[in-house]
């Protein structure tokens, strides 16, 4: 199986689950003891606090970020075969990256496809739409979306919550 990681910022990431206010139950997690004894033991006592006690939108995005990329990290050393690009590199040049990501996989790049990801990614569309469902962006504007639905406050405990993982990620150029 060919393998694609798609990587996301952080305050991106907070951003969109602020933007559709869409909160997870933690419990879910001590509801998989293998899970958790086998890659997540080093976040078992925040994941308990959340499941015990309410968090903000904010709080629940960034400790989502670190589970999941605590876990991107993990596979990123362990499957060098495996893809991992990051989402702002595939925005600010959609047909490189993707012709990239086609040669990897030895798939046609063919001109019904550049034209799909012209169509999807132009300067035209809007930078974020309200419909939800669309997936239609002006991909280069919608890269730093996140600094105009979060608040500095939020932006900054954002960075703070996530400084042990993020760095593997992205540069201080990215934040």
């Amino acid at each position: 199986m060919d393998v694609i990681v798609l990587i996301r910022h952080p305050a991106a990431f907070a951003s969109s689950l602020k933007k559709l206010n869409w909160t997870y139950p933690f419990s879910h997690f001590l509801e998989q003891p293998l899970l958790t004894k086998s890659h997540l033991y080093p976040f078992e006592k925040e994941i308990r606090e959340y499941a015990e006690r309410k968090h903000d939108i904010i709080d629940q995005a960034t400790l989502l970020w670190r589970l999941m990329y605590h876990m991107v990290l993990k596979y990123k050393r362990s499957h060098k075969d495996w893809i991992f690009v990051r989402h702002e590199d595939l925005s600010r040049d959609p047909l490189s990256g993707f012709r990239d990501i086609f040669e990897r996989l030895n798939l046609e790049f063919s001109e019904r496809v550049k034209n799909m990801i012209k169509k999807h990614s132009n300067p035209a569309n809007p930078a974020d739409p309200s419909d939800q469902a669309s997936i239609r962006r002006n991909s280069k504007l919608n890269i730093y979306n996140w600094k105009n639905r979060l608040t500095r406050s939020e932006i900054k405990r954002i960075r703070a919550d996530v400084r042990d993982i993020l760095d593997f990620f992205y540069s201080d150029e990215d934040r």
